[in-house]
C-alpha cells in the first residue's frame, strides 16, 4: 500500500508541476502580446 500510495503522490506532484509551468508560460506569452500591442501603438 504504501508503495501504491508513493506512486500516486509522486503524480500529483507531477501534474501540479505541469500546471505551474503551463501558468508561467501562459503569462509570459499574455506579457509578450501585450508587449507587441504596445509597441504597435507607439
Amino acid at each position: 500500500m504504501s508503495r501504491r500510495k508513493k506512486e500516486i503522490s509522486d503524480e500529483t506532484e507531477k501534474h501540479a508541476e505541469d500546471e505551474t509551468v503551463d501558468e508561467v508560460k501562459n503569462i509570459k506569452m499574455k506579457g509578450k502580446r501585450k508587449m507587441k500591442k504596445k509597441k504597435k501603438y507607439i
